[in-house]
């Protein structure tokens, strides 16, 4: 089973989603992740004739059931158009990852258990001749 979760970072204006309806009970195909970023609002940096940005994405498992996050996608945005996409999975995921109670100073597989909370630290690059994107859009994909 894949599920997928999407976080958006505005470069200019956070916006936050609101939950409308209470999580099932008891029910093993339900995976919950909360996630936020920091800083809300990104950065642009021009350095070796690109361009970077840095934020970090925060997530906590608050089902019942472990989460293995196999892949985290960005797409930098701008006015709803991509100008730029990442994608990490495997050993450069587990190196982006960090259990909160676990060692940054090495890989960590990027699995959450039930009450778990973790950071990925996320370094998006692109072209410096593309526009800078006013949102980045980050999912990820959980087994």
């Amino acid at each position: 089973m894949v599920v997928g979760v999407m976080i958006s970072v505005a470069c200019v204006h956070p916006s936050f989603a609101e939950q409308t309806s209470p999580a099932p009970e008891n029910d093993p195909l339900y995976m919950r992740v909360i996630a936020s970023t920091w800083p809300a609002e990104a950065a642009i940096l021009v350095g070796n004739g690109t361009k970077h940005s840095a934020y970090e994405l925060y997530v906590t498992n608050v089902g019942k059931t472990p989460l293995k996050i196999v892949e985290l996608t960005v797409q930098g945005k701008k006015n709803d158009e991509v100008v730029m996409t990442q994608a990490a999975a495997g050993k450069q995921l587990a190196a982006m990852f960090v259990p909160a109670t676990g060692d940054g100073t090495k890989p960590n597989d990027p699995v959450l258990q039930p009450g778990q909370a973790g950071v990925f630290f996320i370094f998006a690059d692109f072209a410096a001749g593309h526009a800078d994107p006013d949102t980045f859009e980050t999912a990820i994909r959980i087994e």
